[in-house]
């Protein structure tokens, strides 16, 4: 990303974080996509994650991070998005081995229903 972009977009130019935004939405989404498996939660993780970025591109120290900071931002909310969409361990059925795989991940020890 172009260094001089970032910055007049730190400075709150709406149509630079515009055209930043335009140009890494697709990377972003692609990435959202391989981690939540789904379209919608993927493009609600994306715009998340550019709400976050234009609230806290004045915090960035360094320009020259800004693709890999964008990236972690997408990441973060891409793993909120799953956790908040796990089923719990104790409301998984007989047959739901993932549930009890990830309970088990997590410390937790998953029982069927009685």
């Amino acid at each position: 990303m172009e260094p001089e972009l970032i910055g007049r977009a730190r400075q709150g130019d709406h149509d630079a974080f515009e055209q930043i935004a335009k140009s890494a939405v697709g990377r972003l989404y692609g990435t959202a996509s391989l981690i939540l498996r789904d379209r919608e939660a993927a493009a609600d993780a994306v715009q998340d994650t550019l709400i976050a970025a234009w609230q806290n591109l004045p915090l960035l120290r360094d320009p020259e991070a800004f693709d890999g900071w964008l990236n972690r931002i997408l990441v973060r909310n891409c793993y909120r998005a799953v956790r908040s969409r796990a089923p719990s361990a104790r409301g998984a059925g007989e047959g739901d081995r993932r549930a009890r795989a990830l309970a088990r991940r997590q410390g937790r020890h998953a029982r069927p229903d009685r």
